[in-house]
């Protein structure tokens, strides 16, 4: 359990970094594709990281490591003989503090777990029970909504409201929007975050990488109508589309981000050097794989504090490989007793 905790809280402190990294170099910056890779690759980076054990070992500490024999010794289960336990009810029920910290955790994990599942299951009922109003394009399906959800998409279905109160050319504006989120397989991203939402629902910055996501997901979506069609009514229409909002979190809205910086992002030419963002970027990366993935020399005296702890039988010193936090380590001294054990005397 306490592992478990550990990599959680080391997976916490590796996305703030790198969300600050976003912030700093990635949120302004107009090039939407660097920072959509930008934003996947280094969420993905910070589950992998805490549990890579990577050993960075010079050959003096390989000398200092303590030799370990174990012949014969038998370790007999700890008997603790008590007239009550503080840390145990009359149900039979422990609290300590890793388990409380466990049951709240469970308990935030369930509520996005059962909303993750909602959202999903709402979208496939809608879309079954509507299957006489889906009309098949070139690469996505149309499903008219009625009013009952706003103008989306969500993987190659494209939900239309066929409600809405703009022009022949806004109307085809907004549905070029939204066949730019679903040829570049925006949802996609989207369903991994919210995965990693549920993971991760106590850590504030996950929330904001998936809002961050999103929002590049609408500037990637607004380049594509500009690109194939250079008309400023787009920016007019942004400008006098009405917000609405919506309970579903998992589908593309095209009224969903923030107009006003997306009219300015779309104005803006601010590019900065791809050199400096992936040296940045790069380099962090590095810091965060040297402290979270790596293993120094500290571990072997850590060993070797362990191997002391323990009492000699004759010539045979006893160690615990379970004892020993780290888990490539505690493989090595076990492989170790493997090919060292002198099975003659056993």
């Amino acid at each position: 359990m306490n592992s478990i905790i550990k990599i959680l809280l080391e997976s916490t402190i590796i996305l703030t970094a790198f969300y600050a990294i976003y912030l700093a170099f990635h949120a302004n910056d107009k090039n939407f594709r660097f920072t959509r890779i930008y934003l996947i690759s280094s969420s993905f980076l910070a589950i992998i990281l805490p549990q890579m054990n990577i050993p960075i070992i010079s050959e003096g500490s390989v000398a200092r490591l303590t030799p370990v024999f174990i012949h014969d010794a038998v370790q007999l289960p700890e008997i603790i003989i008590s007239d009550a336990d503080p840390g145990i009810t009359s149900a039979g029920v422990i609290f300590s503090p890793a388990n409380i910290i466990l049951s709240v955790y469970l308990i935030g994990f369930s509520y996005f777990l059962v909303k993750f599942l909602y959202e999903i299951f709402t979208l496939l009922f809608f879309i079954r029970n509507n299957k006489d109003k889906v009309e098949q394009k070139s690469f996505y399906k149309i499903v008219k909504t009625g009013g009952r959800i706003p103008t989306s998409s969500f993987f190659n279905y494209l939900f239309w409201d066929e409600t809405m109160k703009f022009s022949q050319k806004e109307k085809e504006q907004i549905m070029r929007h939204e066949e730019g989120h679903i040829s570049q397989f925006h949802s996609y991203d989207i369903l991994y975050l919210e995965l990693l939402r549920i993971v991760f629902w106590f850590n504030p910055f996950i929330h904001s990488y998936r809002r961050a996501i999103a929002t590049v997901h609408e500037y990637l979506a607004d380049a594509y109508v500009m690109d194939q069609n250079r008309d400023h009514q787009y920016l007019g229409l942004l400008a006098r589309q009405v917000l609405r909002s919506c309970h579903l979190s998992l589908n593309n809205h095209f009224s969903k981000s923030q107009t006003i910086k997306r009219i300015k992002m779309i104005n803006s030419d601010h590019r900065r050097s791809p050199l400096l963002r992936w040296g940045m970027s790069l380099a962090i990366v590095g810091i965060m794989f040297y402290f979270f993935a790596c293993e120094t020399n500290d571990t072997f005296n850590g060993i070797n504090s362990v191997a002391k702890k323990f009492p000699h039988i004759g010539n045979t010193e006893i160690i615990i490989p379970a004892e020993i936090e780290t888990a490539s380590y505690r493989e090595t001294v076990q492989e170790w007793i493997v090919k060292n054990t002198d099975r003659s005397h056993v």
